[in-house]
């Protein structure tokens, strides 16, 4: 799947939009079919076209809330720029939620409410002490940001099928390499 929801967090989900950040950056949202996608799966069905604006919009929201995710994660001041922008969008009409039926409800607006919503969000997770739960996915190359929501605080990765099996396998494998072991068929 193209679009992963692995980080417990409408906003640093669009921040996970960009792969491999660090290393051979792949930019999820190319075309404006790209950000109606993720809307979509992000329960944030928008209402009317998706532009080219919009677009350049939802790059520049992510951007910051990227920026202001990761200064959570290194201890540092969040950025002015990143500050203003979140708070910008955050001032914003935001999506209107419209419940269907007892358990099930949907969003109703724009690709600007819907970018609002996200923006809102962020900021509740940044302005809160939640903001010292935000983690960068130990499992390099990953550069995918999560909120860890378990109790103890020590989730290490965005995704413990992914990234935590390709860390835990070469851990393995070092540890078979250091005792002189040949590696298994099928675990190299």
């Amino acid at each position: 799947m193209r679009f992963q929801f692995l980080g417990d967090h409408l906003g640093l989900d669009l921040a996970a939009t960009v792969s491999w950040r660090e290393t051979r950056p792949v930019d999820l949202l190319a075309e404006p079919a790209d950000l109606r996608e993720w809307l979509t799966l992000a329960g944030l069905r928008p209402l009317g076209a998706v532009t080219a604006d919009s677009l350049a919009a939802a790059v520049d929201v992510r951007e910051a809330v990227y920026g202001a995710a990761y200064a959570c994660v290194a201890g540092r001041p969040v950025g002015s720029a990143d500050l203003a922008l979140l708070n910008d969008f955050a001032g914003r009409e935001p999506m209107r939620p419209v419940v269907v039926r007892a358990g099930v409800m949907t969003w109703s607006g724009g690709v600007e409410q819907a970018l609002a919503t996200v923006a809102r969000e962020t900021c509740r997770l940044v302005g809160t002490p939640e903001h010292a739960r935000v983690r960068r996915c130990e499992g390099a190359p990953c550069t995918r940001l999560f909120l860890d929501n378990s109790r103890a605080g020590g989730r290490r990765w965005c995704d413990k099928r992914a990234c935590g099996s390709r860390v835990n396998a070469a851990a393995y494998r070092e540890r078979r390499a250091a005792r002189g072991e040949r590696a298994e068929p099928g675990l190299s």
